[in-house]
């Protein structure tokens, strides 16, 4: 199955996104905190607890779409991993992120399309 990877410049991370990510710039701010810079990991943290909050909330989503198991009702997955990674790559433009996308064109998620446009 196709993954998207997110690497910082020295490649000594490697995670899924966008979850990991989001974990990713956690440790980021509280790294950050750590040295006394507190204004910028609050920044950050905020952030990242609302990117958190927005996974969530689409998980949650889905979820429950493919619970009511509505034939028929199937969303594209990669305009929404091209909003998500857009989405990192502006919050880690400082970074060197490196993100590579291989989603398979025909991947499908069940799910309402209205759904997965809202990320």
């Amino acid at each position: 199955m196709p993954r998207c990877t997110a690497r910082q410049g020295s490649g000594r991370e490697s995670r899924s996104c966008p979850e990991d990510a989001a974990r990713c710039l956690t440790d980021e701010a509280y790294r950050l905190e750590d040295r006394g810079e507190g204004e910028t990991a609050a920044v950050i943290l905020q952030q990242s607890q609302r990117m958190q909050r927005q996974i969530d909330y689409q998980i949650a989503r889905a979820r429950a779409a493919a619970s009511r198991s509505v034939p028929g009702v199937f969303a594209p997955v990669q305009p929404t991993v091209n909003n998500i990674v857009s989405a990192m790559k502006r919050l880690y433009a400082a970074k060197n992120l490196w993100i590579e996308e291989d989603i398979d064109e025909r991947c499908v998620a069940l799910c309402d399309p209205m759904d997965s446009m809202k990320c």
